[in-house]
């Protein structure tokens, strides 16, 4: 089961969302029973669709499960049944400045 899911935006629009991580944490759980690190997933607002990468899920990356010194993690964690803390990191076009 996942606890804590790390995620990074596609698009710095997701912050004109009052509560984020709220509006986050029930459309996540309404829309997906799984998920894998290294997705993309989708969720709308509104009139259109936000794009998020899964960058970590339980503290599991896609460079820590490649390391074959122990037992591998899951490779999907499930959102049933759970409490899950999602936390976003800065989104991709966050470098972008207008000239």
């Amino acid at each position: 089961k996942a606890t804590c899911i790390v995620l990074k935006p596609f698009r710095s629009t997701i912050y004109s969302i009052t509560d984020i991580v709220k509006y986050l944490e029930i459309h996540f759980k309404k829309a997906y029973s799984c998920l894998k690190v290294g997705s993309i997933v989708p969720i709308c607002y509104r009139d259109y669709s936000l794009d998020f990468e899964v960058l970590a899920i339980n503290e599991v990356s896609p460079d820590s499960n490649s390391n074959n010194d122990g037992p591998t993690k899951p490779l999907v964690y499930s959102l049933i049944d759970t409490e899950v803390e999602l936390v976003l990191d800065t989104p991709y076009d966050s470098d972008y400045k207008c000239s």
